[in-house]
Parts: C-alpha cells; structure tokens; sequence
C-alpha cells in the first residue's frame, strides 16, 4: 500500500481509515450483542412454560413457599425478557449515530450512516443487491501539486486560503444506491407501513445529497446517474407494493419540497427515522404479546396433556380395582380423590370438565361412599345426573367419613411402621405426585423418600440409580411394575440384591394399600429392622 507524500492527504486517508475500523467494530459489538440478546430470550422462553406449569401445580398442592419462589422467579424473568425486546427493538431499529470524518484540524464532515445498516439482515445478505463497487469506477488518484506562494502584487488582495478537503458525493451516492437495491430485495418481506417509512427515509436522504451537491440533480456525469437510478428503484418499489394499496410517496415528484434546503431535508429525514424507530418499537410489542398468548396456549396444553394421561393411568388402576370381588374401601376413595383432582380440563381455561358420565356410571354401586365431603361434589353432581341418586344429596345419610378428614387420622399399619422409622426409601415408575409423596412419606414416618420419574416407553439411566442403590442412598427400593420400564426394572433388581437393600415390585397403583401388599409379599424374605442397613 503506497501512502500519499502530502502530509493533508496522508491525515486524510488516515482519518477515512479510522473511520471505516471504527464503523466496522461498531456494527461487530451490535451484530454479537443482537445474538447474545436472542439467545438468551431463547433460553428464558424455552423454560417459562414449564415453570408456569409447576408453579400451578404448587399452588394447587398448596406448597405455599415453594409457590411464591416460582412466581418471583417467573416475574423477574418476565421483566428481563421484556428489558431484552426492548434493547432488541432498538438495535434492530437501526444505529443513529453518525460518523465523523476528520479531514483537516478543526475541521469535520459528518456523514449519515448507510440506510443498509438498518435495513432486515436478510436484506443486506441477499445475493441479488448489486454490488456498488461495480458501478462505477474509481477516481484515479492524482498527486496534489505543491502549494506556491503566489507572488506579492502591491496593492493586491491576498490570496484567499484554500478550503479543507471536503469528502467527496461518491460514496454517499453508492450508500444511496446499495440501500436501494438492498430495500428493494427485502421489500417482499416488510410490512407496508415500514416500507412507505423507508422509502420516505431515502427520499429525504437523497435530495440531502443532491442540495449539498447541486450538479448530482443532473444525470450528467456517473454519480448523476447513480442517483437517478437510485430514484428509478424507489419508484419500482412503490410501484410493485405501495402503489396497489392506495400509498403514494409524494416527495418521489421532482417538484415536492423544490424550495428545500439540505438542512431541511436532514431534518425531515430525522424525523421520519424517528418515526420508524417508534413503528419498529410498537410492532414488537405486538410481538411480544402474540409471543406471550403463545406460551400461555402451549401452558395450558402441557397441563391438560398431562392431567389426560394421568387421568387415563387412575382409570386403568380404578377398573382394576372394580373388578375385585370386594374392591377395598380406602384404596378406592383414594382412587377416586385422585380421579377428581386430575380430570380433563376445558379447552378455553384451565377449569376442569364436569365428571364423565361413564365414571359416574363405574361408581353408581359405591354411592354410599361418595355423600359427604367436598372434593365428591363434582361426583354426586354427575350421579344425579346420570339418575342414581335424586334431589338433595345432602340429606342422605353418610356412610363414610369424608376421606379428606379420615386418611391423616387412620392408624398405620405398626409392623410397618416400626420397619420404617427414619429410613431412606425411593419410589421408580410413573410421574411425581408430590401430595402423593408427601402423604407415604408422612404415612410410614420415613426421613426421606425420593420419586424416580419413569415411563415404560422411556429410556432410563438406570446405570446411575443402581450406583446410587450400591452406594447406600437408600435403605428400601420400591418400584412401581406398571408406570416403569423394563430396563430400569433390570438395574434397580440386579443393585438391590448386590447390596442387599429390599426391592418391592408394586404390581398395580401406588396407593399404601398397594405398597403395604408388595411388603407383604415378601413374607420371610422381608429383612427384620436391625439387618436394614444404618
């Protein structure tokens, strides 16, 4: 690269130099910032679901202090996701500074950034923009005569002092142009009110350019043409998309604002760019909300998904148990609590549907059980419609003792009681019910019980639990036949009997009367309570 001899010159290309360094680290930083900010929207939208979902499922579990853990955590990432689209719409709007050329000490010429800048990525990567560096040709440089003192006339005015180097119109007419072409590339994709602003915004800029340069207002000379091109563009653009929709610019007239200074034209083009800053702005609010009744759609089918599936497992394990000869008065209560809890919601909201008719219709010989207590409501609701009881329910006689009452004041089971004081016990299969957990764990006095999530169509890291079972995580292991799979079932069985902790197969629910039968089916291979492990 050969430098110029003159020291003006050398500070000249220097300064354009710096310029363009600077221009190119400004649009690096904005260019990684948009990326980061993306990707940490992505990351906040991808787990703003499920914890909306378990948020949910704690207050309905009454988890009083885990709820208001979730809810604090969901609202400070709904204002961090807000603050991201915000700083996201106002670098997608596009950079509002301008640059700063230096051409002599003390003097400057401030040059609008490219309207390319602003413009859709997709836009300025588009491989039909023109490449403006082929349109013209540039100026052969020509080495600058040295200055001369003129010589001393008496009487003579001196001679006057030569202006600084100004920048030459040829790189903001190829600006003009690029933004054109790259507005006219993306225009199938911007809405119509964005367009008719951009199009606006390089109008102004263009007749800018043409009253700072008088002699560009002819097509003489190529950076005439350039801008009568550019002009040629903008047209075809309003022409194709604007024009069919009744939106006319009306500063494309050669006649529009002829009075106009380049002063007058930069505050216009201000103006508009203000404009569409605040469009940009307003639609992604827009946005943002689409986004948010999105998310809130796909919460609520997570949850009606998963309360169908859970719902579908408790009516399996409910005709199981109606087609015992003598279905057990506590297992079925529990059963049919569950039931209730769980049944399939309404498609507009998450309010459960009244009870089927057809479970109404499974549990009509067990009405008796089901004529007090509030969470049966729904239940006597559906049996009086389906015509197994009639009138006021109320004013039959209780049979059963509401089971939201009678099962923390039932009596355990003492042999198994004793067996389990204080132990470590994990459950594997199926999906967490945490009240479920909570009320075994409570029911056997155990210091800790763990519930192993597992389907039977799920691959399980069974190669880590029987590592945890070896290593004495836990003092007893049940597993629940029905909900697990078979390769889980295959580690637990062959790490228990290693290291001798007790595996109990619960052949159906999960229920205690479920679990105390599995203990019970050990018989003398159940160890006594001083060989469990410590």
């Amino acid at each position: 690269m050969q430098l110029p001899s003159d020291p003006s010159e050398l500070r000249k290309r220097l300064a354009e130099a710096s310029g363009r360094f600077a221009q190119a680290i400004t649009d690096a930083e904005r260019e990684s910032e948009l990326r980061n900010l993306k990707d940490r929207a992505a990351v906040i939208d991808e787990y703003m679901g499920t914890l909306q979902v378990q948020s949910g499922r704690l207050q309905e579990l009454n988890q009083k202090k885990r709820y208001r853990e979730a809810s604090d955590l969901i609202a400070t990432l709904e204002r961090e996701r807000q603050t991201i689209h915000a700083r996201l719409a106002r670098l997608q709007a596009g950079p509002t500074t301008t640059l700063v050329v230096v051409a002599e000490p003390g003097h400057a010429e401030v040059v609008n950034p490219p309207v390319a800048d602003t413009l859709p990525a997709a836009a300025q990567n588009n491989p039909d923009t023109p490449d403006v560096g082929k349109q013209a040709k540039p100026e052969p440089a020509v080495p600058k005569a040295p200055d001369v003192p003129a010589p001393s006339v008496a009487g003579a005015p001196a001679p006057a002092k030569p202006e600084p180097n100004r920048q030459q119109p040829r790189d903001a007419v190829r600006d003009l142009f690029s933004a054109a072409q790259s507005l006219r590339s993306a225009a199938p994709q911007i809405d119509r009110v964005e367009l008719e602003l951009r199009v606006q915004q390089l109008v102004a800029r263009t007749r800018q350019v043409q009253e700072t340069w008088p002699t560009l207002k002819s097509a003489a000379g190529e950076q005439g043409r350039l801008v009568k091109q550019t002009f040629g563009t903008l047209t075809r653009i309003c022409a194709d998309y604007l024009n069919p929709q009744g939106v006319y610019i009306d500063t494309l007239r050669p006649s529009a604002n002829s009075g106009w200074s380049a002063e007058q034209w930069a505050e216009e083009e201000k103006r508009i760019g203000q404009e569409l800053a605040d469009w940009v702005n307003k639609r992604t609010e827009s946005e943002r909300r689409k986004h948010q009744a999105a998310t809130e759609f796909r919460r609520r089918e997570l949850v009606r998904n998963q309360n169908a599936r859970i719902y579908d497992e408790l009516e399996e394990e409910l005709d199981e148990l109606l087609a015992e000869p003598e279905p057990d008065t506590e297992s079925l209560i529990e059963l049919v609590t569950e039931l209730l809890a769980v049944r399939p919601l309404k498609k507009d909201s998450l309010e459960p549907e009244p009870v089927p008719d057809s479970l109404a219709r499974k549990l009509a010989l067990h009405e008796p059980l089901f004529r007090t207590g509030h969470s049966f409501k729904p239940l006597r609701n559906a049996l009086r419609r389906t015509g197994v009881i009639a009138g006021d329910s109320a004013r039959l006689p209780a049979v059963a003792p509401d089971a939201e009452q009678a099962a923390p004041r039932r009596a355990p089971d003492d042999e198994f009681r004793n067996w389990f004081a204080g132990r470590r016990a994990a459950v594997a299969g199926g999906s967490c019910r945490e009240y479920r957990r909570e009320q075994l764990q409570e029911y056997y006095g155990l210091a800790k019980l763990e519930w192993i999530e597992n389907e039977r169509n799920e691959t399980a890291d069974g190669a880590n639990l029987a590592r945890r079972i070896r290593n004495g995580s836990f003092d007893i292991v049940f597993l629940l036949a029905r909900f697990c799979s078979h390769d889980l079932q295959d580690h637990m069985k062959q790490a228990c009997k290693e290291s001798g902790v007790p595996f109990v197969l619960v052949q159906r629910g999960y229920g205690r009367n479920q679990i105390s039968a599995g203990l019970r089916a050990l018989g003398d291979r159940l160890p006594q309570r001083s060989s469990l492990p410590a």
